[in-house]
């Protein structure tokens, strides 16, 4: 195995050289990122005109990591139907950001089980026909529309 020798110590002097790799780096992440974003829109697009139509759950909560984010998943294929920021969780913010998330899928929500959050609780009810018995299980599920 041969060891590679640095025959001359850097120093400080191409400090500027690091900095502008550093930059150079950050704008290649970001558009990364950029690119899996408009991919993920693209293709969810075009898997979903293939979908039948479904009816589905959705598990909704809400995470405080750094800022409020809200988050639904379907519970089956543990698909994330949304994971977004917002400013409030209350009913407003939900059902703008589900509808926007639905809008590129083929289903259909019937059904959320979520916590008790005064948001959750609005949003369900707003789009509920009423409460299925069957399928309360006293955490907050309930039929939605």
């Amino acid at each position: 195995m041969a060891t590679i020798i640095q025959e001359q110590h850097r120093g400080n002097h191409d400090r500027n050289q690091r900095w502008a790799r550093f930059e150079r780096a950050d704008l290649f992440a970001r558009h990364v990122e950029e690119a899996i974003v408009v991919y993920q829109r693209e293709e969810t697009t075009r898997l979903a005109q293939e979908m039948p139509p479904k009816e589905t759950t959705a598990t909704q909560d809400e995470t405080f990591t750094g800022c409020l984010c809200l988050v639904a998943i379907e519970p089956v294929s543990n698909y994330i139907l949304l994971e977004h920021t917002a400013e409030a969780r209350d009913h407003d913010p939900w059902n703008a950001l589900m509808e926007d998330a639905l809008a590129w899928l083929n289903c259909k929500v019937i059904q959320s089980t979520r916590d008790e959050a005064p948001g959750l609780l609005a949003y369900v009810e707003h789009r509920a026909r009423g409460r299925d018995p069957d399928h309360d299980t006293g955490r907050g599920a309930a039929c939605a529309g």
